[in-house]
């Protein structure tokens, strides 16, 4: 019983509110539950794995056990503390993608951008320290959170380290923050539409539309974390570069040049290259 409400508090640490009323109502139904919801259909298979729900082909049942282990858990008490530990996963999932590195102070700035009530950093770190896979997964060293691999990898740790000395942390806007808890990815920004928009104009198929949109975020993500302009070609491919003529290939490469110094990297501790070119003596934090 114990680890049964175990796993039903981290669970639903870890998902949103609107997964979570999802589970409300799984929990509160009586008898078979029938769904063909994508959403509720995983979160049932994910219970069934774990010993909360029953499955009988397309149909689930939640066990007595399960309907009492969650009574006792989602008090009120827990809906505040699970707001807040869903709050911080995913704004420490949010830095972690901007800096490979994530100090507590830079941490505590973006999660109080969307906290109902503000945390300090000794508090930020109270309770990331109740998140198991931050605790399995990150060492704490001088206030920092380093992933167990990175450390492990040497070159790797010292090249962002050296890259991203004296140049303070970019500190994402409210809409950035607001665009990553909806999407759990970076921002799109309009350098990376406009060249999207100019390949979809190569092509008319969906299908065709959806590798180049998966390619650009792909090159997008390359750009993101260091590599180098070689590595961003072998990744486009033949498929996209064939779409181009040569009066195309001018202004393909002028509009990843634009979204290349528009992409924030962590070597750049979040920045952009076009920002540092303007903040390189103001650093953000």
């Amino acid at each position: 019983m114990k680890n049964e409400e175990q796993f039903l508090a981290e669970l639903m640490c870890g998902i949103n509110d609107d997964i979570v009323e999802i589970l409300e109502e799984v929990m509160e139904h009586e008898g078979k539950i029938h769904t063909h919801d994508e959403v509720a259909v995983l979160l049932l298979e994910m219970l069934t794995e774990n010993g909360v729900a029953i499955s009988d082909g397309h149909q689930f049942e939640i066990t007595k056990a399960a309907k009492e282990s969650f009574k006792k858990v989602y008090t009120e008490e827990f809906k505040k503390e699970r707001k807040i530990q869903f709050k911080l996963h995913v704004c420490f999932d949010m830095a972690y993608d901007l800096y490979a590195i994530v100090p507590l102070s830079v941490l505590t700035k973006i999660y109080n951008k969307v906290a109902d009530e503000k945390l300090s950093e000794e508090e930020v770190m109270k309770e990331v320290k109740k998140n198991k896979s931050v605790m399995q997964n990150f060492a704490i060293m001088d206030n920092e959170f380093i992933d167990h691999e990175l450390l492990q990898d040497k070159s790797t740790y010292n090249h962002i380290r050296n890259d991203q000395r004296g140049k303070g942390h970019y500190i994402p806007t409210k809409r950035e923050v607001d665009f990553f808890f909806q999407t759990m990815e970076l921002d799109i920004d309009k350098h990376v539409e406009k060249l999207i928009d100019f390949l979809f104009a190569k092509v008319a198929g969906d299908s065709e539309r959806e590798y180049i949109f998966a390619s650009i975020m792909e090159v997008r993500e390359l750009i993101r974390s260091g590599a180098q302009m070689q590595d961003v070609m072998d990744s486009l491919g033949e498929e996209i570069l064939d779409l181009l003529d040569e009066d195309d290939l001018t202004v393909f490469f002028d509009l990843l040049n634009n979204m290349w110094n528009n992409t924030r990297m962590i070597s750049n501790a979040g920045f952009t290259p076009m920002e540092l070119s303007r903040t390189r003596t103001t650093p953000m934090s």
